[in-house]
């Protein structure tokens, strides 16, 4: 199941490509709830198009990096190249302090928290999890990544295996990982670019990644007019209705990451696709000024999105 650009109903999926599968859990008795207290409702009123999905959503972050963690399943053999990404962040720093909470943040993002059936871990805290902490850390052991003594004593115990095997059913072949302007960090649709919008919609039960759309893609220039679906990630802190609490206390919602830094790190990481370094320049000019107290933070709030069309005329 898979939703990308330039469809003409963004929001409907491709059943007929098979190979690819639902980022959420599989267990029939289990469901994230990152809507929680927000259900869906769609809204009709005789300026908004038949073609066009309109309905109540959050947006609570905008992309500012992203890189890859999917190859073809012959590639698996490989997870140097496959978790290179990973690795060249760990190098960089972009993490800050690497402690075991965060490390089990990150792998608990690149499997979705689901094992090798596709069944959700437990919870965050719970022994599965210390076990694929583990597992994920004696990975990053045999990838040369360097590893303080806390974490490195958790690689002993571990079975990189395990965990590569968990994580093969999400992210392969089409899904990206990507960090946020406040400091999330996801796993999403292949597709994913920076400058992409990630919310909360109503009823959902995965947050989404969103696209700026325009009825005239190709028009000399093209006025913004609504989303498109790119697809349904996985960001870890906000699967049990911490948006929707945020959003009415009006307040925002940060992740564990700390934008400045991503800032200093990712600015140099090579990987950075040339067709994104203005969008990027723009957003590091925005995040340097938020983080320097110019910008007054926006607080969250529930709002009517349309996800149109781009295919009308």
């Amino acid at each position: 199941m898979l939703w990308h650009r330039a469809k003409k109903y963004s929001w409907l999926p491709q059943w007929e490509t098979g190979k690819f599968s639902l980022i959420g859990p599989w267990d029939l008795n289990f469901v994230f709830e990152p809507s929680r207290g927000m259900p869906f409702q769609r809204h009709s009123d005789p300026t908004i198009p038949d073609a066009d999905l309109a309905l109540d959503a959050v947006i609570f972050d905008t992309v500012l990096w992203v890189g890859q963690v999917s190859l073809q399943p012959s590639e698996w053999e490989t997870p140097k190249a496959q978790f290179e990404d990973i690795v060249r962040l760990f190098h960089l720093g972009a993490f800050g302090e690497l402690t075991v909470e965060k490390l089990a943040f990150i792998g608990r993002t690149i499997r979705a928290r689901r094992d090798a059936y596709g069944g959700i871990t437990p919870s965050p805290t719970s022994s599965d999890e210390d076990l694929f902490t583990a597992h994920f850390a004696n990975l990053l052991s045999t990838l040369n990544v360097p590893l303080p003594p806390a974490v490195r004593s958790l690689a002993a115990a571990g079975n990189k295996d395990i965990f590569l095997e968990a994580a093969q059913n999400v992210c392969s072949p089409c899904r990206s990982i990507f960090f946020t302007m406040a400091g999330h960090f996801g796993l999403g649709p292949y597709s994913t670019a920076v400058g992409d919008l990630v919310a909360v919609l109503g009823g959902a039960h995965m947050p989404v990644v969103l696209g700026r759309a325009t009825r005239e893609p190709l028009a000399p220039e093209p006025a913004f007019d609504g989303y498109e679906l790119i697809g349904e990630c996985f960001v870890d802190d906000i699967l049990h209705g911490e948006i929707i609490d945020a959003t009415i206390g009006g307040k925002t919602h940060r992740g564990p990451f700390e934008p400045r830094l991503l800032f200093e790190r990712l600015f140099n990481f090579c990987a950075l696709a040339e067709s994104s370094r203005s969008e990027y320049e723009g957003l590091r000019k925005v995040v340097w000024r938020k983080c320097e107290g110019e910008l007054e933070q926006r607080r969250l709030e529930v709002e009517v999105i349309k996800l149109i069309d781009t295919m009308a005329n």
